[in-house]
């Protein structure tokens, strides 16, 4: 049995998973979300039936240099939250990366955001990647289900959890 195929599950488990990986950034896995800057999420339904998501995750690459070593973290961590049912595919290893990086369609990897040909490339991969028409899920399970999702991660607040908080000013006390 494929890896993929042990990993059919019906969608609301599928979007529960989505939902419960990007929950608690603070918690027990915080530092796989230390570094990642924002992520695009899309749930997808293969032909032959079984739902997956296309990711792409965003990290500063001024902190996350080791790609492989991340790839593992977000598969382990996937594991974790799907029970050993996830299965990731790291679009990394690809027999066409030297084709593509040829051609100047590459756009997998570090990202100079200055540098306006690699942007272009990286958005033009990007409305490719999520825009296929051949794996579209072709009915909502739920009215407000969100197939596609994007997000930043907030960076935790040095004063702790919550708004921060103003000091009350106390009105002056007098002596009778």
């Amino acid at each position: 049995m494929q890896a993929e195929n042990r990993a059919r599950i019906d969608v609301e488990i599928a979007l529960r998973d989505r939902a419960r990986f990007f929950s608690n950034p603070y918690g027990v896995d915080k530092d796989l979300f230390e570094h990642m800057i924002g992520y695009i999420v899309k749930l997808e339904r293969s032909d032959d039936g079984p739902y997956h998501f296309h990711c792409i995750f965003f990290f500063d690459g001024q902190k996350v240099q080791r790609v492989k070593y991340w790839t593992k973290r977000i598969e382990r961590y996937w594991k974790k939250i799907t029970q050993d049912r996830g299965y990731v595919h790291n679009c990394h290893i690809n027999p066409k990366k030297e084709e593509l990086k040829k051609q100047g369609r590459w756009a997998v990897g570090r990202i100079n955001g200055s540098n306006r040909r690699q942007v272009r490339t990286l958005a033009r991969y990007a409305m490719w990647y999520f825009t296929k028409d051949g794996q579209c899920v072709r009915v909502k399970p739920k009215v407000k289900s969100k197939l596609l999702t994007m997000g930043m991660i907030r960076k935790k607040r040095l004063g702790g959890p919550g708004r921060p908080r103003k000091a009350k000013k106390r009105p002056p006390s007098t002596l009778a």
